[in-house]
């Protein structure tokens, strides 16, 4: 397992070196400030929360169900959603954990960094910690290439030009951040 201190070294600095076009230096931006975040231990970009949280979620037993692009949509809902009224039973968090965490070695075997890093999401806004979780996210911390940004060359990347390959990953890269800066921030409260 890697440490995260080490890991965000490597991908602020693979970040900073990026020369992107003017359209998708926000994405970096966005990419810093959630190394920031994870560095003060706080989440600096917030969000209104609109939604109670007990209408989006229903049952543990639906996220079977759900496609990769669902899952990646209740992230945002659940991130969105007033996550301080979730008020469940012992057995519910359980279940829960067992259920997010589960998927998300599921998608991990699959090589489906988004949707791991969407359900670590979940879990972390939800204040879950199970141990299937934490192997995800040790899953998603070993993701980390050499240069600094996260995920493998998939078949997908070989059909872009360097620009586009970049962009792809820098969107990956950007999602596991934000993954792991909403569950550094749960952790420390």
């Amino acid at each position: 397992m890697k440490n995260i201190s080490e890991v965000i070294i490597h991908v602020e600095r693979w970040i900073k070196s990026l020369e992107v076009p003017e359209q998708n230096r926000a994405l970096c931006e966005l990419g810093l400030l959630f190394i920031e975040s994870i560095h003060k231990k706080e989440m600096l970009l917030t969000v209104e929360k609109a939604d109670d949280v007990h209408k989006i979620l229903k049952s543990p037993i639906d996220l079977i169900n759900y496609n990769r692009e669902e899952i990646i949509e209740l992230a945002q809902q659940v991130g969105n959603s007033n996550v301080e009224t979730w008020n469940v039973d012992r057995e519910e968090i359980n279940n829960w954990n067992q259920f997010l965490g589960g998927i998300a070695l599921s998608y991990a075997s699959k090589g489906d960094l988004s949707v791991v890093a969407s359900l670590i999401r979940i879990s972390a806004e939800l204040n879950l910690h199970g141990r299937w979780i934490v192997e995800a996210t040790d899953f998603l911390l070993d993701q980390q290439q050499p240069e600094g940004y996260f995920g493998l060359y998939f078949k997908e990347t070989s059909i872009l030009n360097k620009d586009q390959e970049v962009i792809f990953l820098l969107r990956l890269t950007v999602d596991i951040l934000w993954a792991l800066a909403v569950q550094n921030r749960k952790l420390i409260k």
